[in-house]
């Protein structure tokens, strides 16, 4: 038995209104997590931004060749698959520059609490300090242990928000290219629209 999504393939306006709008819900979602997070709650948004993908990617391949004589359409795929990787790259490359960088933000504003002059810090230092000491850890070592657990807790607290930040941005960004469809023209009837590899 087979579904029939012929009438998908007659709405990639439509298709297309609707991917940035799902990548934008599913990057709201990711930006609700944090460290103590379960399964799901990782599984489920990157489902959705898998969904809102497909809604994008092949209306868009329909659109695109559906203005090509058939003799074109070999150099058209080639020029659609390099600017989809050029894309591709540039997107992870930025994603990247934009964790580092909030990262090392969220670590300043973090560590500038973290000293022996802040009282909930220097109490954390000693209750961690003592714990150590309690399970046996010798008491030279036990704070060089605990200030690198409160290091590796800022740390791991300026990379969350960091990624906080990233999807807050890839939300916005979404949203941002969702009217961007009211330009581009529907799919011509009757056009043999050839699928891009």
């Amino acid at each position: 038995m087979s579904i029939d999504a012929g009438w998908l393939v007659r709405l990639p306006r439509w298709m297309m209104g609707v991917g940035p709008m799902v990548c934008a819900f599913a990057s709201f979602s990711m930006t609700r997590l944090n460290l103590d997070g379960s399964y799901n709650d990782f599984v489920i948004p990157r489902m959705l931004l898998g969904l809102g993908l497909a809604f994008l990617f092949i209306p868009l391949n329909l659109i695109a060749y559906s203005y090509l004589p058939p003799e074109k359409n070999n150099r058209a795929s080639s020029l659609i698959n390099l600017f989809r990787n050029l894309g591709g790259s540039f997107g992870v490359a930025f994603v990247a520059t934009m964790l580092v960088r909030r990262s090392q933000f969220h670590q300043s504003v973090l560590g500038a609490h973290i000293s022996a002059y802040d009282q909930a810090a220097a109490a954390t230092l000693r209750g961690i300090t003592g714990k150590l000491i309690a399970a046996g850890v010798p008491a030279r070592e036990a704070l060089s242990r605990a200030q690198a657990l409160i290091y590796a807790t800022v740390q791991g607290q300026s990379d969350l928000l960091a990624s906080l930040d990233v999807f807050w941005l890839l939300c916005v960004l979404a949203l941002a290219a969702a009217p961007v469809v009211l330009f581009i023209k529907n799919i011509r009837r009757g056009a043999a629209a050839a699928s891009g590899h």
